[in-house]
């Protein structure tokens, strides 16, 4: 997905959303064309999962992409599994990720990466640092218990970490529903209908 600049999401040149797998396990794809965001509909070991990539740019509002959030997430059916991963550039860390976390909590999500992914240093003549920080930037949002580990690694190239997940996909047990109701029966139903009839409704009137 390259870059769209017609869209809500605005950005330097170039950049974008890429993806890669398997084209078997694809079930649906749907491209966001007015957010930097793709969402995947997987199936694997017959089980169905849907992975949201997303990439929030410093341009954009925070509240308009947790609104975004909130509508796609809206969308999916949440007894299956959902994976959402990017770089949202909210700080669950500070402040600046208030909105976000409370989307998680909303949703009763929970976010498996919990160290820093981001780290800038600001050097001034003479090589002395005096400024130093730490945010978490890159996240990887989970409805379930099927993210068995995660881990955060350092970028030869850029300021933003890595991240990687290990994720279980097993057949899904289907869950038991269970209905409660009455037994009406032609009997009961002839019953129930001559109490009401007796009830004096004027008062409702």
């Amino acid at each position: 997905m390259d870059r769209d600049f017609t869209g809500t999401c605005l950005g330097r040149n170039g950049g974008g959303l890429l993806i890669f797998i398997r084209k078997t396990y694809i079930h649906t794809l749907e491209v966001c064309s007015q957010m930097e965001a793709m969402l995947l509909r997987v199936t694997h070991n017959k089980c169905v999962s849907n992975f949201l990539a997303c990439y929030k740019s410093p341009s954009l509002k925070n509240v308009e992409f947790i609104e975004f959030l909130d509508a796609k997430v809206s969308t999916i059916d949440l007894s299956e599994p959902i994976f959402i991963i990017g770089d949202l550039n909210m700080d669950l860390n500070s402040v600046n990720g208030k909105l976000l976390q409370n989307f998680i909590l909303d949703f009763n999500f929970q976010n498996f990466i919990n160290e820093p992914t981001r780290t800038q240093a600001k050097i001034m003549k003479r090589n002395t640092l005096v400024h130093n920080s730490s945010t978490l930037l890159d996240v990887m949002i989970h409805n379930k218990s099927l993210i068995s580990s995660t881990v955060v690694i350092d970028c030869p190239f850029s300021d933003h970490k890595f991240i990687a997940g290990s994720i279980k996909l097993d057949k899904q047990k289907p869950n038991e529903c269970v209905t409660w109701a009455r037994n009406l029966s032609e009997k009961n139903l002839n019953l129930l209908s001559n109490i009401l009839a007796n009830k004096d409704f004027s008062q409702m009137d």
